[in-house]
Parts: C-alpha cells; sequence; structure tokens
C-alpha cells in the first residue's frame, strides 16, 4: 500500500442511509473486512458515498429525456444498459431516474472543482453486528477524538456533474 499516494472510493453512504440494509450502502457491505484494512493504512482515502448520486446528481426524467434526443449510439447505450437500474429505482426507492454512483466518484476525482461538500473524519467500518454488518461508522462530532482517516466527500455540483456527462455521451 505504500506505493500508493491516495485511495478514491465509491464506498459507503456519507452521512446518509444505505442502500442494501438500513445503514450499508453496496460496496461496504460486500467486504467490510477488506475496508476494514485499508481504513488502518496511513495514506489519504477519500470516500464518494451513494448519497453524493443521489444528492444534486441524481438523472431525473428529464434529463433522461435530453440523453435520448442525443440519439448517438453511445448515449443509447448508455440508457440501455442503466434501464434495470432505472426500473430498480422507481420499485425499491420510489425514485424516477438514475443514480449513476460510480461516475459521479469518477467526476469527484478527475474534476474535484465540482465537489461542494466535503469534510475529513475518523471512521471505522463494522464487520461484526449483523444489523450494522458493512456500515461505516463515521466519528461526525469528534467524539472518539481520533484522527481523521477518510475524507468524505458529501455532494458534487450536479449541474457540472450532468453538463461533463452528456459531454461524454455526445459524439
Amino acid at each position: 500500500m505504500g506505493r500508493y499516494k491516495h485511495l478514491y472510493m465509491m464506498m459507503g453512504t456519507g452521512n446518509g442511509p444505505g442502500n442494501v440494509t438500513p445503514t450499508a450502502e453496496f460496496n461496504a457491505f460486500a467486504d467490510p473486512e477488506a475496508l476494514k484494512i485499508v481504513l488502518e493504512f496511513s495514506i489519504p482515502v477519500t470516500l464518494i458515498g451513494w448519497d453524493a448520486s443521489i444528492n444534486g446528481c441524481f438523472l431525473d426524467q428529464d434529463y433522461l429525456t435530453e440523453m435520448k434526443k442525443l440519439n448517438n449510439p453511445i448515449s443509447q447505450f448508455a440508457l440501455d444498459c442503466n434501464a434495470v437500474l432505472i426500473q430498480f429505482n422507481r420499485d425499491r426507492f420510489n425514485l424516477e431516474g438514475l443514480d449513476l454512483p460510480d461516475p459521479v466518484a469518477m467526476a469527484a476525482v478527475l474534476y474535484p472543482e465540482i465537489i461542494t461538500e466535503s469534510d475529513h473524519f475518523y471512521a471505522e467500518v463494522e464487520v461484526h453486528s449483523p444489523l450494522t454488518y458493512g456500515t461505516i461508522a463515521t466519528d461526525f462530532m469528534n467524539t472518539l477524538e481520533k484522527e481523521a482517516n477518510v475524507e468524505i466527500i458529501f455532494r458534487i455540483d450536479g449541474d457540472a456533474f450532468r453538463n461533463k456527462l452528456k459531454a461524454c455521451l455526445t459524439i
């Protein structure tokens, strides 16, 4: 791990609810033991949570209509391969549209100027409790008085993200 200068991960929920359990986001839930090891290394870690893709960066029906109007193979592919996610969002979360947590995380890394809210905290991941397994417990109030080991990105400028995404989908 000493070869890495910084780790950026689409991981966790910032300060929001989970998307696979009441408190855990899918990526953290999938292998919290590995995440625990990563959080114990002494290299900078930035977490871009699932909630960042919902808070301001969610692609609503108006944006999806704009994507359809691009009418090119790339935009059509993007819509086609996300059709199941659009239906899942409708069925599970009662949301009409599309969240793109991995592209949002990538945009935050490539274009840090679009980050509008982030902060540094101490965090651990729960690996024992069946109820909270995979939850990233973040010490927002510094009650443990431990040195911060993560930066958490809470919000991305949604308009800037959508504009960058549209540019990628335009031939």
